[in-house]
């Protein structure tokens, strides 16, 4: 900047608040005072008002000093945190004209950059492709957790305060995997106790958590550190607390986490969108290190179903709900790009996002670690096998220290270790014609499942919970069993598990599927949706009797996987399923005695086209969120010591795989297909 225009000094208040918090017992450390100020005025002096930041300065007053030093012997500042206050209108200007105003902004400039798509600008052609990444991200959720997407997506809310993209993630991937293997089942139950007492929970629980006195403690890492100041809100998501809606409560990362799972479509007014609606707005720009979160609180009468939110988030998200409204009735987005279809207001959030990132990032007014993360990267190392050396090689590369070698070297190398999480799923049953389990019985077959999960490093999360199967019409009890693993997996002592539990139980078979990408070996296709809310059999009854009606019998209804939803929670009980979020189903041709080998690609083919129309019938049921084709590398085990197994094509016998002796020979009972998860469409 030209000399003239640099602020040289700061105000009296400022002075007064640096002095005194640099005054240890009457004495006035001078050199402090003087560095504090230094680094004050070059922030300032970073965001000129002449450029279109708002001025900034030192928050005086409260009982927080205006400055401290931290343990590295870096000095923070407390600086006053100006509201985004894009929802107050200027001088006599209605609200409603406001509103409108901004509306018709943000149409215009969605217009003016499909403008720019249209004339081939590839920057462009990105940003509107952006208008699917919530999208992509629920595919992706589903795609890498299954079944344990929503549990590990409210996780993901519930640790993200306070916390960047990348430990966000890390933090719930952690979580995930010490609860499915029930580590955390002490201190589950002790916060358990609490909630039914109705003790205020809060800051004091981490009053409770430092007394040795006290049993309650909260959920840790392995390493003993606390989920930052995450991990009461963690252990909540487990308990299905998370999407709890209570009046005065912040909206954004419930909402947020609506936004990536599929239970809400309403947009996250964050950091990026109020951004974007305070230049709308025609304010100056809040520089980056005075920003505080978008305000905003539930109301009075604001429910999960029917969310009511005041202040700068609901404000904005009926700007973007408006704006999207105009898009769509305008089509010129659906006309460029017809897979987008119409627009959610999330949808449009997410373009906005990208939108406001190229404005900021052509301008320089902002740095990497101002551009915040993002969800999707952070799934390309989430199966990797060495996510320690991963954090590793993102400080060499984010560091100011580092030079170009190594930074070049790390990228190099951090490249080797990518790796997005892998999903395995079962299909085992131990009912039989007039034997159905018992809760005990079901928690004695997922124990036997899951034993050799339980010590395996590799592996992320699972669930084995009592659900329902179907097969030609006929309900039985089963087990949802899914696994998330990294890329260095080994299925064998599962697999060894599964074989033996098909064998010990007297069935005919059992399988054991990896979702697979399309075009992958051995892919078949198959199918599985996704509910907005946690159902009973009842409501999934609607979708396996349209599956009948084309043609397609054989299913398994996904299950939840929070703490009471476990199979060894639910052995006391009667007959209890857990909560079903889902049905999955694929082709298997071992269970078609129509299959040709010498056709197999083009009958998957037509499976993989049969299953697409049936995702369009789907979709238009109330509460489906999700419904995709997709595909599983499969291998079935069949039990040729019982009599009647020969309706199986192909697959692998239990000795072939076993080797030798593999217990006692199954009793002979003809030819029933009790799998729960496929049988010949």
């Amino acid at each position: 900047m030209p000399a003239g225009t640099l602020i040289r000094r700061l105000s009296k208040a400022e002075n007064t608040a640096i002095t005194r918090d640099a005054t240890t017992d009457g004495v006035v450390d001078k050199n402090l005072v003087a560095t504090v100020k230094e680094k004050v005025l070059s922030i300032k002096n970073q965001y000129p008002t002449g450029d279109g930041w708002l001025p900034i300065s030192v928050n005086p007053g409260g009982k927080t000093p205006s400055f401290k030093v931290n343990k590295k012997g870096e000095i923070e500042i407390k600086w006053n945190q100006p509201s985004y206050a894009f929802h107050v209108p200027k001088g006599n200007t209605k609200i409603t004209t406001h509103k409108r105003n901004l509306v018709n902004r943000t149409v215009t400039d969605v217009n003016d950059v499909l403008q720019r798509a249209q004339n081939g600008d590839e920057n462009a052609i990105a940003i509107i492709n952006q208008a699917n990444w919530y999208r992509a991200m629920r595919s992706r959720l589903r795609q890498e957790f299954g079944g344990l997407g929503d549990v590990f997506a409210d996780i993901l809310g519930a640790t993200s305060a306070q916390t960047n993209v990348q430990v966000n993630y890390e933090s719930a991937l952690n979580v995930l995997r010490r609860f499915t293997k029930g580590e955390f089942d002490e201190e589950i139950a002790e916060y358990v106790k609490l909630i039914e007492s109705g003790e205020p929970r809060g800051p004091n629980l981490f009053g409770r958590d430092k007394d040795p006195n006290d049993p309650f403690k909260l959920i840790r890492k392995a390493s003993g550190a606390l989920f930052q100041t995450n991990s009461a809100a963690a252990t909540e998501a487990l308990l299905d607390m998370f999407r709890q809606v209570k009046k005065g409560s912040s909206p954004k990362t419930i909402n947020f986490t609506g936004n990536l799972i599929g239970f809400g479509n309403e947009a996250t007014i964050d950091v990026w969108a109020a951004r974007y609606l305070r230049d709308a707005a025609g304010l100056p720009r809040i520089p980056p290190p005075v920003e505080k979160a978008v305000a905003g609180n539930h109301l009075t009468g604001s429910t999960f179903d029917d969310p009511k939110i005041g202040g700068e988030f609901g404000f904005g998200q009926e700007v973007f709900s408006e704006a999207a409204t105009i898009l769509n009735n305008q089509g010129g987005i659906k006309a460029f790009d017809p897979s987008l279809g119409d627009l959610g207001p999330d949808d449009l959030q997410a373009l906005v996002w990208f939108l406001e990132k190229e404005k900021w990032t052509k301008n320089g007014w902002t740095n990497k670690a101002g551009e915040g993360g993002s969800l999707d990267y952070e799934s390309v190392f989430g199966g990797s096998p060495d996510r320690e050396r991963v954090s590793e090689l993102r400080s060499i590369i984010n560091a100011k220290g580092s030079s170009s070698e190594q930074i070049a070297e790390a990228k190099a190398e951090l490249q080797t270790l990518e790796g997005e999480p892998q999903r395995i799923v079962a299909g085992v049953s131990r009912e039989r014609p007039d034997q159905r389990p018992t809760n005990p019985e079901q928690a004695e077959l997922a124990a036997e499942l899951t034993a050799p999960l339980k010590s395996d490093e590799a592996v992320i999360g699972y669930q084995a919970n009592n659900t329902y199967g179907e097969f030609m019409g006929e309900a039985e009890r089963a087990l949802n069993f899914e696994i998330v693993t990294q890329t260095n997996f080994d299925p064998t002592s599962v697999t060894k598990a599964l074989v033996e539990a098909g064998r010990k139980y007297d069935q005919d078979a059992v399988f054991i599927s990896k979702v697979v990408k399309p075009g992958t070996a051995n892919a078949r296709p198959g199918v599985e949706i996704y509910f907005r809310d946690r159902q009973g059999a009842d409501y999934a009854q609607q979708i396996t009797a349209l599956l009948r009606d084309k043609g397609i019998d054989g299913f398994t209804f996904v299950t939840d996987a929070r703490q009471a939803d476990r199979v060894d929670v639910q052995a006391t009980g009667d007959e209890d399923i857990a909560g079903l979020v889902g049905i999955r189903f694929q082709y298997i041709p071992e269970f078609d005695d129509a299959f040709d080998a010498s056709r197999q690609q083009d009958i998957f083919d037509e499976k993989a086209e049969l299953f697409a129309d049936v995702m369009e019938d789907i979709g238009k049921i109330d509460g489906v969120t999700y419904a995709d084709v997709v595909y599983y590398d499969t291998t079935v085990f069949k039990n040729t010591d019982r009599s009647g197994t020969e309706w199986i094509n192909g697959g692998t016998s239990d000795e072939e795989h076993l080797g030798g002796a593999v217990g006692e020979t199954a009793s002979e009972v003809g030819g029933q297909r009790d799998l729960f998860d496929q049988a010949a469409p």
